[in-house]
């Protein structure tokens, strides 16, 4: 190979890698901003949640019953099934941050009902019928 061509091909190298690691990094910016915007939301629903009935929707009643022994996860599942919340992973962190315990019972809730007040009434541990 002539100087030229060797010459040619060390720069093409060069280039090339170059390219290849600001794709790289291209990449790992859009990554780590999908998880911080994603994040920033999670955290957001844990400290500033919201009812599923906002204004002028039409609030639904329902009763739960959660049996002993069921996580907060578990319960958090079985609210999100009922459409009385929208995220368990969010009521799951709410309960532990919190410090909320979960009562067996049955409870009245509602969707106009926050997952931080769900948790609050079912830690009075006082279901709805007025049994324990």
């Amino acid at each position: 190979m002539s100087k030229a061509t060797k010459e040619i091909n060390r720069i093409a190298g060069a280039v090339i890698n170059v390219a290849i690691h600001l794709i790289v990094l291209a990449i790992l910016v859009l990554v780590v901003y999908a998880l911080v915007t994603r994040g920033y939301a999670f955290g957001h629903k844990v400290f500033y949640a919201q009812p599923l009935a906002g204004a002028g929707q039409s609030v639904m009643q329902k009763t739960v019953a959660i049996e002993d022994g069921e996580s907060p996860l578990d319960v958090g599942k079985k609210l999100e099934n009922l459409g009385l919340i929208d995220d368990p992973y969010v009521f799951y962190v709410q309960s532990v941050f919190y410090s909320y315990k979960i009562y067996p019972g049955e409870y009245s809730l509602s969707t106009a009902m926050t997952s931080k007040e769900i948790l609050e009434e079912i830690q009075t541990g006082k279901p709805a019928g007025g049994s324990s």
